[in-house]
């Protein structure tokens, strides 16, 4: 009997170790593991908050005039009478320096998102890009009566300005002769962008 309880002890004991002491161990290990990935993932959280206060502090010493131009760059609301005005100045600035006949902007025609689905299976993809992201797209349509150095002053200029501008389509219609000026009809429309 003497030389059995050693062994029925040990039976006993690796029983006991492998029924219940390894499966509180790999428990614990197993939380030792979660514990130190919600450790990491608060460390990611209070570098996220620093940079946050970061980028905070800089928005915040952001002068007045720099806030205007990058609102005139990417404006947050839809103001197409602000747009129309924007174009209209512009070829004002133009006619005053123009050797030839200058700039007549007509048929101005804005064209808002849920209209552009209608106009061009083109514009149907980049819409329905667009739809899905936080950039909104206006298009402006309207002709200009210009010299064709005018006309090229006024994509030059409007390609300078800060509002950003793509030219999607432009025509060139018929010329004629005013006061020994050639004069050309350019049909130009515009795609411009807001955030929603």
């Amino acid at each position: 009997m003497k030389s059995l309880t050693p062994i029925l002890l040990i039976i006993i004991s690796a029983g006991l170790f492998f029924t219940f002491v390894d499966s509180t161990y790999e428990e614990t290990k197993s939380l030792n593991a979660q514990i130190e990935i919600n450790k990491e993932t608060i460390e990611l959280g209070n570098r996220l908050r620093d940079r946050q206060v970061e980028i905070e502090n800089e928005y915040k010493n952001i002068s007045s005039e720099e806030r205007e131009r990058m609102n005139k760059i990417l404006p947050d609301a839809i103001d197409n009478v602000r747009l129309i005005v924007d174009i209209n100045n512009l070829a004002k600035r133009i006619d005053f320096s123009a050797s030839d006949f200058g700039i007549k902007i007509t048929n101005i025609n804005v064209v808002g998102e849920q209209n552009q689905n209608q106009t061009a299976n083109q514009n149907n993809r980049q819409q329905s890009a667009s739809n899905t992201s936080e950039i909104g797209t206006i298009q402006l349509s309207f002709t200009i009566e210009a010299g064709y150095e005018s006309f090229k002053t006024f994509l030059e200029e409007l390609e300078r300005s800060l509002r950003i501008v793509d030219v999607v389509d432009f025509t060139i219609g018929s010329g004629r002769v005013v006061d020994t000026k050639q004069v050309y009809n350019y049909s130009i429309t515009i795609n411009t962008y807001w955030l929603r």
